[in-house]
């Protein structure tokens, strides 16, 4: 049996994808997302050469300011998952990075000059890498807009704490630094972190595994790239070799 630990809407999506390639699957989000209002610093701005999304769940917090944003304004996604949201709402035109900070700012770099304007970064209440920070130094005005933030769950729920204690979860999903880091924190409350020798923990990112790597899980497995492409090959690999997770 796999966990997965992403955020609803995609843990279903997930769920769904994973039991086609053969696994069972239980799901616990680690974080829940809530938008945040900041219409009043997108509507107080000057309309943007492009937007930076590194989340889908930006871009569907963008979504609802669509209003005090001019139209067709460039989208720069950090991976295809990004860009499909950001395609599906409507924005347009969009373009898709390799599925990390690095590659989206190069990306940015390419497509944009710094005398055109400004470039806007939507994300969450808490970034892993200063995106603004790094595009300012490359000689770009850029600013951010804090469109939601992500709620650590507060404790295991019962069905996952049994299914850790009996074994029948094999392997745990990490897509992000700080899902790792809050079931890192949830398992040590429940007096589980010795039961992770029987675990496996599959991560999108090495930022992901190196939190991960703070409990004794049996392996750490991280995909090749970080997108959700090469995370579905790695477990399709498993699946043909008969690990159901």
């Amino acid at each position: 049996m796999l966990l997965i630990t992403r955020p609803q809407p995609e843990a279903d999506a997930l769920a769904w994808r994973l039991r086609e390639m053969g696994f069972e699957t239980l799901a616990q989000p680690m974080l829940r997302i809530h938008f945040l209002d900041d219409s009043a610093a997108l509507a107080s701005q000057k309309t943007p050469q492009a937007i930076l999304a590194t989340s889908a769940n930006g871009v569907r917090a963008l979504a609802q300011h669509r209003k005090h944003l001019g139209d067709n304004i460039p989208l720069l996604a950090i991976g295809a998952a990004t860009a499909k949201e950001a395609r599906g709402k409507g924005f347009a035109p969009v373009s898709t990075a390799s599925g990390d900070a690095n590659s989206l700012i190069e990306l940015a770099t390419r497509q944009c000059r710094p005398e055109d304007g400004e470039l806007l970064h939507v994300c969450g209440r808490d970034i892993s890498v200063d995106i603004v920070s790094l595009l300012r130094t490359r000689g770009f005005s850029a600013r951010r807009a804090t469109l939601y933030e992500a709620r650590a769950a507060e404790r295991l729920d019962d069905s996952v704490a049994t299914a850790i204690r009996e074994k029948y979860i094999k392997g745990v999903l990490f897509y992000s630094r700080r899902t790792a880091e809050v079931w890192n924190g949830l398992v040590r409350a429940a007096d589980l972190r010795e039961h992770c020798i029987n675990i496996t923990a599959y991560c999108l990112a090495p930022s992901a595994a190196d939190a991960a790597a703070d409990l004794p899980f049996q392996d750490i497995i991280t995909a090749p790239h970080p997108n959700e492409a090469e995370m579905f090959a790695l477990l399709e690999s498993l699946a043909r070799k008969g690990l159901k997770g």
